[in-house]
């Protein structure tokens, strides 16, 4: 298996490092901004259940 730079012709370093971090970036965005979100609402009324009993 070949990387995608070799598919694709890209030869330049500077373009394919530039690439790589904005791939990363977004990557780790979407699972920074995704992954706390849903876990705090999956266990958002257990945890108001602690501070409020009814």
């Amino acid at each position: 298996m070949r990387p995608a730079w070799e598919y694709i012709g890209v030869q330049a370093f500077s373009v394919r490092l530039i690439a790589e971090i904005l791939i990363a970036t977004v990557v780790v965005l979407v699972f920074a901004g995704f992954i706390p979100v849903h876990e705090l609402r999956a266990r958002s009324n257990t945890w108001r259940a602690g501070f409020w009993p009814r």
